[in-house]
């Protein structure tokens, strides 16, 4: 009797995984989505005036994909958005620092799954496009009287690196977490009489979907 629900529960499990492993690669159009903590990297801001380390807290970002799956090998159009607010600096004796980094970014991904043979799928990929960045800081000198530093906005050069894992719950629907590497080439801002080259770089943990629209 106890073998009888043994080979009964393994044929269960059988029936229940191999739908989903059929469908660990992407085939066809299909959209996404996530959401997550972006970690800021200090970055250099510098001037003639000299440079600056600046320092941030950790903040949210979010992003949307389309995208068309050929099996293993998948590319996307990603939309994505990270910002940060300025925690401290170093290089220049400021007090009541201000300040914050805000980064839209329209990336061409590419993507290639592993298929493991069961629900679980991991990925990695890689992606360049265009960055819209918005930054600034402020702060007190030590007299007390208030300086800007720096407060613009530029269009970059950006990329990333992924490396993630999905999930198929269903035929058509997979979870997805992955950790990002994203990057701009810097950020040039003319602020305050100075001009100013500042660096952007994110450490992105996001979890989200994947809908496949059909196969």
């Amino acid at each position: 009797m106890t073998r009888r629900f043994v080979l009964l529960g393994s044929a269960l499990v059988l029936a229940l995984t191999l739908p989903l492993t059929a469908q660990a690669e992407t085939k066809g159009f299909y959209i996404g989505a996530g959401v997550g903590a972006d970690f800021a990297v200090d970055s250099a801001a510098t001037a003639a005036a000299g440079r600056n380390t600046v320092r941030y807290d950790a903040g949210p970002s979010g992003l949307v994909t389309v995208g068309y799956g050929f099996g293993a090998f998948r590319t996307e159009l990603e939309g994505a958005y990270r910002t940060n607010d300025v925690s401290g600096t170093g290089g220049a004796l400021l007090g009541n620092v201000g300040g914050s980094a805000r980064t839209w970014s329209l990336m061409v991904n590419g993507l290639y799954d592993i298929n493991t043979g069961t629900p679980f799928t991991p990925y990695l990929g890689a992606g360049v496009g265009v960055g819209f960045v918005n930054a600034s800081l402020s702060g007190t000198r030590p007299a007390g009287s208030p300086t800007g530093l720096y407060n613009g906005s530029d269009t970059t050069f950006a990329y990333q690196a992924i490396a993630g894992v999905s999930y198929a719950v269903t035929p058509r629907l997979s979870l997805t977490a992955d950790y990002r590497y994203v990057a701009t080439t810097d950020a040039s801002f003319n602020s305050g009489g100075a001009s100013w080259n500042v660096e952007n770089a994110n450490h992105v943990l996001t979890a989200g979907f994947r809908w496949t629209l059909g196969n």
